[in-house]
């Protein structure tokens, strides 16, 4: 097993001891105990736990709660109450601090060694997940692309930069904001979507807040459990138009093309390479090959050469 440290805050130096002695046999670290809250915030800081056995009823200026919230503010750990009392206005006071369990005393060490791993295993789990959803996070921040995260039910819960910027949305103030009540979307035919929120991509007509509207690729993916249950939602949207190019046509209905070396005109008057304009004007990509008249073109003798069957 491997060795995790634990401190334990207890104003009764026996049970301390008694604590100390019963979870270092059991292969934990307890490098110290602490007798106040004012203390036990002194060893957290020094020792970094992994999990706090917590005296609710301390003595001095805090209690256990008051002690734990200041840790919290400090430093992640696991914690258990330790009480010899079950009064219910002090176990929702208890209950805001997200305690991982409590022990009522007196206790048998069986009890105690199960709620302690019982509790550190959940807390790795947790602090896993948390940083696996703070990558998720700042992956998402990052992109270029326009990215919205919705719950299941289709609440928005996360804005990146780039969706911040295309949409208008705040990305504080957006959240927790049913999406279809910030954003409408249409068909192409200008139907209304009612049940939009399906994964797949589709060709839409964004209205955005502001009054203004703007051709869309909306491309939906479903975060899914371990258990394949859907928890929500990925939106990426690409201002797009398959059917008109927008720069093109606010100009001339023509593509004006030079005669001679075949560059065409842009609606700001200069001349750029066909790849290049396409590339601008339509969001086209463009693979490179010989068709086969050039290359019997630039190849006469290919064939010519060519082993015979």
């Amino acid at each position: 097993m491997q060795e995790k440290t634990i401190l334990i805050v207890e104003d009764e130096l026996m049970i301390a001891e008694d604590i100390l002695e019963s979870l270092t046999d059991m292969g934990y670290h307890v490098p110290c105990t602490a007798a106040s809250g004012q203390e036990a915030l002194e060893k957290a800081r020094e020792y970094r736990p992994a999990l706090i056995l917590m005296d609710i009823m301390l003595k001095g200026d805090w209690d256990g709660i008051q002690t734990a919230e200041a840790i919290h503010r400090v430093h992640d750990c696991a914690i258990i109450y330790l009480t010899a009392y079950t009064d219910q206005k002090m176990l929702q006071r208890a209950k805001i601090t997200s305690p991982f369990g409590y022990i009522l005393k007196p206790f048998r060490e069986k009890e105690l060694h199960a709620m302690v791993e019982i509790s550190l295993y959940r807390h790795e789990q947790e602090r896993s997940n948390r940083q696996r959803q703070q990558l998720f996070l700042d992956t998402l921040t990052q992109t270029p692309e326009a990215i919205l995260v919705t719950d299941d039910s289709g609440q928005l819960q996360f804005v990146n930069p780039a969706a911040a910027q295309l949409t208008g949305l705040s990305a504080q103030s957006s959240q927790k904001q049913p999406v279809e009540q910030l954003l409408r979307f249409e068909s192409e035919q200008g139907e209304a979507r009612p049940s939009w929120l399906q994964p797949g991509l589709q060709y839409l007509k964004l209205h955005l807040p502001d009054g203004r509207q703007m051709s869309i690729r909306l491309n939906i993916s479903a975060i899914q459990t371990h258990e394949a249950q859907i928890s929500g939602y990925i939106l990426n949207l690409i201002a797009a138009d398959r059917r008109s190019t927008p720069k093109r046509n606010e100009h001339h209905d023509l593509i004006s093309v030079c005669a001679s070396c075949k560059n065409i005109r842009t609606p700001e008057g200069s001349y750029v390479a066909m790849e290049q304009f396409f590339r601008e004007h339509y969001n086209c990509r463009f693979s490179h090959g010989i068709c086969p008249g050039c290359f019997e073109t630039l190849y006469p003798d290919y064939l010519m050469d060519a082993p015979s069957s």
